[in-house]
């Protein structure tokens, strides 16, 4: 099974983490929690692995 990138997935992820950067300690606290959550996850979908 070949999974295929779907750049309208992708977009939606990006609309809800938008890359920025981290002045504040709060902000890196935000960040780290979205790596966390996706690092947590057995298999990623190649959008989410992109956003990671």
């Amino acid at each position: 099974m070949t999974l295929t990138f779907n750049s309208d997935i992708y977009s939606q992820l990006l609309s809800q983490h938008q890359p920025w950067i981290i002045k504040t300690e709060e902000e890196n606290e935000k960040f780290l929690e979205t790596v966390e959550e996706l690092l947590s996850r057995s298999h990623l979908t190649p959008e989410e692995d992109a956003l990671l």
